[in-house]
């Protein structure tokens, strides 16, 4: 696999330790899939168009939403977060399970359903935010904002990763990791320090995000799996097509995926909204919560 189809996108990928398991509260709910489950857990007002959170990877559960809170925001608006296949507490993924795009879009769709949501509004980090694209070109009746937050790009090999520009002294981590997806173990271990101090803004940050993180699991065949079909599909056609009210956010610092790239994808969608936040890398929601939360806020609110 090549070092930068192993990065995926992802989210922490190469922090996350491959054969731990990353403790989920009691509170999730469990949604019934064609051949598997998702969990979700919900917060804010019971009531309201539910903001479903996406997450990264591909291979990371969902908790890291909830390390930070995001000025109120998480209190006050309905969101929900889920844990796709293979991570968390939702259906397990092996060397012999089969997991799509396709299948994870559907598992979205049954989650709007078990909420009961006519429409949903949607936020998609990183490779969630890929997800989220998937999703929207196939339901956009479905769809009443959209919100992709340092997401890959629709054609996935036009992802622009800095790591090796910004950190020529750290090494070739990502190449380690992407060694790491096909052996697990320690190889991936190795790769920790090097990718978590480079894709936060602030290192105190990086250090708290970690020792929130303690033992994660990150599901690497989950991640295989999707990153191949990730690399063989466009989803552009469909995303200059939407017309969905979009919010397309990016971390200034953002190693991981570039600025550009999140700027290529607001051209890309008539009409999107475009904000940077200038003392964040790939996680603006933990860098800069109280602001995110704003931002968030306003753009829902129209």
């Amino acid at each position: 696999m090549p070092a930068k189809f192993a990065v995926a996108a992802g989210l922490l990928a190469m922090i996350l330790f491959a054969d731990r398991v990353l403790a989920q509260p009691a509170a999730g709910h469990k949604v019934v899939t064609r051949g598997g489950w998702i969990t979700y857990y919900e917060r804010g007002p019971a009531t309201g168009t539910p903001l479903i959170l996406v997450s990264g990877g591909p291979g990371f559960g969902s908790e890291y939403f909830s390390y930070r809170p995001w000025g109120g925001f998480e209190t006050t608006h309905r969101n929900v977060r889920y844990d796709q296949r293979g991570t968390g507490s939702a259906s397990p993924v092996g060397p012999k399970d089969q997991v799509s795009v396709a299948q994870f879009v559907a598992d979205i769709e049954a989650l709007r359903l078990a909420l009961n949501a006519d429409k949903i509004d949607l936020l998609g980090h990183s490779w969630g935010g890929y997800l989220s694209m998937a999703y929207a070109t196939r339901h956009a009746d479905r769809l009443a904002h959209l919100i992709l937050l340092d997401a890959a790009a629709p054609k996935f090999s036009e992802t622009r990763f800095l790591f090796k520009e910004a950190f020529p002294d750290r090494g070739d981590f990502i190449g380690q990791f992407g060694r790491g997806v096909e052996t697990g173990g320690a190889t991936m271990d190795s790769a920790l320090t090097s990718y978590v101090s480079s894709i936060f803004y602030s290192s105190d940050n990086a250090a708290q995000f970690l020792k929130q993180l303690g033992d994660a699991h990150f599901n690497r065949f989950q991640h295989k799996q999707l990153s191949k079909e990730m690399g063989a599909t466009d989803l552009s056609p469909g995303i200059r097509a939407l017309k969905v009210p979009t919010l397309v956010i990016t971390g200034r610092y953002d190693m991981n995926v570039a600025p550009s790239t999140a700027f290529r994808i607001h051209q890309m969608i008539p009409g999107s909204s475009f904000v940077v936040f200038e003392k964040s890398s790939h996680m603006p929601f933990y860098e800069e919560g109280d602001k995110f939360g704003a931002v968030l806020r306003q753009f829902l609110g129209r």
